[in-house]
């Protein structure tokens, strides 16, 4: 069972659009990553959508805890990436992601609801800034982003905060 919230249902509509690489071509752009290429990182965020969908069907408990894995698989192949661009290490980066998301997965579902919470914001209004960037063609205002989310704009300013540290820190 598949989540229906509004959100949920725009992440799997925004499937639809990305396109699907070859073998050759996901392997040039882990190269490029490791190489530094920042670009890479939302590249491969978005070519790993669909696994990210597979694991957390593979891994999801209930229905109702579905969307929250798929938010943490997404944030934790995010996060990995983001610790692999320009590393130059030599790793098996499919690997890598794997484990990355399915570890961030199975904690997600022992793990302290607060933190759970969290994270789970933080991916919902990364995703909401995309999606309103790309339907009005500029950066949401925080109050757009706040009525968008339904998330009260001093808490969206929190959540803003810990985005643009995460990006600054990576």
């Amino acid at each position: 069972n598949i989540s229906t919230s509004p959100m949920f249902q725009m992440y799997l509509e925004e499937l639809k659009d990305i396109p699907e690489y070859t073998k050759e071509q996901q392997i040039d752009m882990y190269k490029k990553l490791l190489a530094g290429e920042e670009s890479m990182v939302h590249a491969l965020s978005n070519a790993w959508l669909r696994n990210v969908l597979e694991v957390a069907k593979k891994l999801a408990v209930s229905p109702e805890g579905f969307e929250d894995i798929v938010q943490e698989g997404n944030m934790a192949l995010f996060l990995r990436l983001s610790e692999l661009c320009g590393s130059h290490e030599k790793v098996d980066v499919e690997g890598e992601l794997l484990t990355a998301m399915k570890s961030c997965i199975r904690e997600q579902t022992g793990e302290d609801e607060n933190e759970n919470s969290v994270v789970g914001k933080v991916a919902l209004v990364s995703e909401a800034v995309n999606y309103l960037k790309k339907q009005n063609g500029a950066q949401p205002t925080q109050k757009e982003l706040a009525d968008y989310v339904k998330i009260p704009e001093d808490e969206l300013a929190d959540i803003l905060y810990m985005i643009d540290k995460a990006k600054k820190d990576s």
